[in-house]
Parts: structure tokens; sequence; C-alpha cells
């Protein structure tokens, strides 16, 4: 039924070498694997006399590129002549039944590929009257926007439930609103009842949907739908279950492939909030799912990379010392203080945070506060200049390893002639900061520095004292370093949680 003519999105047709050229993840491997494995595995259930359906979970915490890893997969398999709908759960979770929201992006996917034939167009038609008469039934009245996207010039077939309401509510005009409410409600719960009890409905949708992505007569490949499904755990647990429930029932046919990217203990929580704390929510889950595939961690330089690309925090964002690449500096610093994926995530939306607020024309010193941010995220303590060196000592002792290293690389001079770099422990140099901070910018700017790594430092205030202060001061009235904010900042940013 499905004509078999390229597909007719420009972008699908982009090389594999673009698609995923931004790929820090490597996720492009992830995506290989998974078309074959899908493809191949609903090929042996046909062989098994199974329907050749599948249903994946890709089970990924948060900031592992679940969305960026469904964006390029749907291109690269319409590339690969698939058809390809894309569920954005948590945005139309407003929907009175998520049969509606996956049917209206099932129809723009399938609908540039039914051709000029008005056989197969008034099939699928057909198929969107039966799944709105379901969702019709489900509650009460489901979406006008919902139910005219999908069936078009059909609406007015299922607005007639609608209209025969209004009626009744016309001929009811000298009766109170509670009993109008009251006969509109019996007239629904009935409508609900009858299609509970006819199940016909629900197999008359399966049937048509299955005999619409059968092999054509002419004996031609056949297409393959694949339905992939984002955010459903950041949606109202009711309609991620009901979701569940909706591709269970009515979408084990031919030809149909759900992929769910999920936070999968996020949605185990979503779970147990309807059904109790005690509910066995792996179990529950494992009823929807054939498989789960989770995953790999990425490295911490790839993660660190992809969350500054995702939050576009730029290298000029923040101030570091010379000859530092900011992505670098950040990796090595979480994994000198053992900091793992999921707090990194966070160490990261913190400094984000921080960036977002700093309105100083002098920029945030990353040899600070990526520190400051580490011992207040890790410690969940009052982090401040009197606790902090002793907090990232015993976060380095505690977590960190010690083959690992966290170096600054200074430009050595010696007689105005450059000898090469002098590798400074970064945690040396923040401690240095630190110490400077406490004593007034004019001391500092006016003592000659020994170290490289010492005149920068006193470079940076002297920066700031031009800066801020136009390069002038009264000795009797002490002048300290606007860095004195970052604890308070550091502190503000780490009480605001997703």
């Amino acid at each position: 039924m499905i004509e078999q003519a390229n597909p007719v999105d420009t972008a699908a047709q982009m090389p594999a070498v673009d698609l995923w050229a931004d790929d820090v993840l490597d996720r492009r491997s992830d995506a290989d694997f998974l078309e074959s494995f899908l493809i191949g595995r609903a090929e042996e259930r046909r062989q098994r006399g199974l329907p050749r359906s599948y249903v994946l979970n890709i089970d990924a915490a948060w900031g592992h590129g679940k969305s960026f890893f469904l964006e390029r997969f749907a291109t690269q398999l319409r590339a690969h002549g698939h058809i390809v709908a894309e569920v954005n759960a948590w945005r139309d979770d407003h929907a009175d039944d998520p049969l509606l929201a996956v049917m209206a992006e099932i129809d723009d996917a399938v609908s540039p590929h039914l051709g000029v034939s008005e056989e197969a167009k008034e099939k699928w038609r057909s198929i969107l009257r039966t799944s709105t008469a379901i969702a019709l039934a489900a509650g009460k009245g489901a979406a006008k926007y919902w139910v005219k996207k999908i069936i078009g010039d059909g609406f007015e077939l299922a607005q007639a439930q609608i209209e025969s309401t209004e009626k009744e509510r016309e001929d009811a005009a000298e009766t109170s609103a509670e009993a109008i409410d009251g006969i509109l409600d019996k007239k629904l719960e009935a409508l609900l009842e009858s299609f509970k009890k006819d199940k016909a409905t629900i197999e008359e949708f399966k049937a048509k949907l299955g005999e619409f992505l059968a092999i054509s007569e002419q004996g031609e490949a056949q297409k393959t739908i694949f339905v992939l499904v984002d955010e459903i755990d950041r949606c109202r647990p009711s309609f991620a279950i009901s979701l569940l429930e909706r591709v269970k029932h009515l979408f084990e046919i031919n030809n149909v492939i759900f992929i769910f990217a999920t936070n999968t203990s996020q949605l185990r929580h979503a779970i147990c909030a309807v059904y109790g704390s005690g509910f066995d929510s792996d179990r529950y889950l494992n009823r929807f799912f054939d498989r789960s595939y989770v995953f790999e961690e990425p490295p911490i330089s790839r993660f660190v990379e992809y969350l500054y690309a995702k939050f576009e925090i730029a290298q000029d964002s923040l101030s570091l010392p010379p000859n530092t690449d900011l992505t670098s500096f950040t990796a090595e610093c979480f994994r000198y203080y053992g900091i793992g994926l999921r707090d990194a995530g966070q160490c990261i939306d913190m400094l984000r945070s921080c960036i977002t607020v700093w309105k100083s024309k002098v920029k945030l010193e990353a040899a600070v506060l990526l520190p400051f941010i580490v011992a207040s995220h890790a410690e969940r303590l009052r982090v401040d200049y009197t606790n902090v060196l002793a907090s990232l000592r015993n976060i380095r002792e505690s977590h960190g390893s010690p083959d690992v290293k966290w170096n600054v690389v200074f430009p050595d001079y010696i007689d105005g002639m450059y000898k090469g770099g002098k590798s400074v422990p970064a945690e040396k140099v923040f401690e240095d900061l630190i110490g400077a901070m406490l004593k007034p910018i004019y001391d500092l700017v006016s003592n000659e520095r020994s170290t490289e790594h010492a005149r920068w430092i006193n470079y940076r205030f002297s920066e700031e004292l031009a800066i801020l202060h136009n390069n002038s001061f009264r000795r009797g009235q002490p002048l300290y370093s606007i860095m004195r904010d970052y604890p308070a900042l550091v502190r503000s940013a780490g009480r605001l949680t997703p």
C-alpha cells in the first residue's frame, strides 16, 4: 500500500559522514548496531510465526545524548528507506489519549508515501478513523486539535459524538448545569464501556494497519515504520503509563518497531507514583520492552565536550590560564577529583548558571570557579575560602586516583627568551589564587613575582583593577578581588535543581 518512492526529506539524504560529524559521544556505532539488530530481530520473529514487530528501550542517564541519538538515528533510517515517526512524549502529554499523539506523527511520516492512489489514501483514512474512535472511547472528548490533525476531512465523522452531546445540551436548556454534566458523564461512560466490551474495534485497527503495511502485490520489499519516542520519563505518570499500554495492545503488528529513549530509573519512579512505592516497576516495564539497550558511558573528555557544545559554553565565556583548552582543563579537573559523569553534568550545569547571572566585565576565572563548584557539589557544604582547600583534599583522597594529574603549563622565559613550558599542578594554582584573594588588590599588583604562574596571577588581578577601578585605589580603603563573590555565586547555582 505504501509507495516505494525515495524519501522526500532532503535531510535524510545527507551522507552518513555529515550526519554524524559532531557525534562526540560515538553514538553512530550504536545506531549502526541497533538498525541491524532491530531489522534482524523483527525478521526472526516473523520466521517463528510472530508479528514482525519490536519494542526497544534505550536506557541512558541525563546528558548521555538520548535526544541527539534519536534525531540522528531517525535521519539515518530515512536515508536507508524506512518510514520514521518521531514522537516527543513530553511535548504531547496534553493530549487526552497518547494514541492520538502517536498516530498524528505516524500520519505525518506515512502521508508522503501514499502516492496518488485514492484507494491507498482512503484505506489510510480508515485506519485513522478507527484509531480516533478508540481514543474517543478512552476519555471525555479527545482534543479536537489532534483529531483534526490525524483525520483531516473525516473530522466530522468523529465530531458526530460531540455534536450529539451539544444537541442534548440545547434540549436540556431548562435543566441545571449539574444535571447537564450528569447527562454528559453518563453518555461518555456508556460510550467508554461499549468500547471496552467491543474488542472488535481494536482488532479492526490492528488488522487494517497490518494489512496496510504488508508487502505489495508487485512483490516489492516491505516498508518498516520506526516510531521513535523521546522524553517519556518527563511526562505525567498517567500519560507515560497509558502510552506504554497503547503500544503494547495496539502496535504488536507486522512492520512496526518502537524505540523508546528513557532514563529508566526516572520512569520507574513515575510508575511507582501511580501504583505505590512497593510496586514492582521493573517487572511491569518488562511487559512492554522486548529488550533494553544501555549506552556505554563515554570518556569524560567527550562528555564534557558534548555538554559544552549542547549548552553553547564557549572558550571565551571564561578566563583561563595561558594556552589552556577549556574542555581539557575541565575534564582533567573532574578526573583529578574522581567526579563521575552524572556529577560532572551537574557541575557543568552549575557552571552554566554562574555564567548566566555573571554581569561583571571581568570574566569568571575557571581556575578558581571550577574547584569551588566541585567542592560545593561533592561536599554539599557551605563552601567558602576558609574550608574549600580542606574539602578538595577530602574529595581527592576519597574519590580521586593518585595516578591522575591535573596540571597547567605556563610559558617559561629567561631574560626575555622563551625556554619552553613549566608544568604546575592546577591545585597549586588554585591554592595560590585563594591566598592572593585574602589580600587587597593593590598589594598584589605592586609586588614582583618570581615564577611564571605567580606572574600570571599578578596579571589577573592587575587586569581586574584596570577594568573595574581604572587602576585607582586608596591604601586606607582595602579593595579586594571580585573573585571573593564566587562562593556565594556557586552556592546559589547549586540550589537550582533539574
